[in-house]
C-alpha cells in the first residue's frame, strides 16, 4: 500500500496559506468594530451634544469604509 504524504514548504505555508486564513478574519473584525462604533454613537448620543452625526453622514462614512476594506 502506497502512502502519499503532502509536504508544504514552510515558505509557502508562512507567506501564502497563513495570511489567506488570517487576513479575512482581521478585516471582518475591523469592519464589525467600526460599524458598532458608529451605531453606538447614534444610539447613545445625547440630545444635549452640540455636534451630532446625521444619518447621511453615517451612511457616507460606512460606504467609504466598506469600499476601502473591499479594496484591501
Amino acid at each position: 500500500m502506497i502512502k502519499f504524504r503532502l509536504y508544504i514548504p514552510p515558505v509557502i505555508l508562512g507567506f501564502v496559506i497563513v495570511p489567506l486564513l488570517v487576513w479575512p478574519t482581521v478585516i471582518v473584525l475591523a469592519v464589525l468594530i467600526f460599524t458598532l462604533t458608529f451605531l453606538a454613537e447614534i444610539i447613545f448620543s445625547f440630545p444635549l451634544l452640540v455636534v451630532r452625526i446625521s444619518l447621511q453622514e453615517l451612511q457616507l462614512e460606512l460606504m467609504v469604509e466598506y469600499a476601502l476594506f473591499f479594496l484591501v
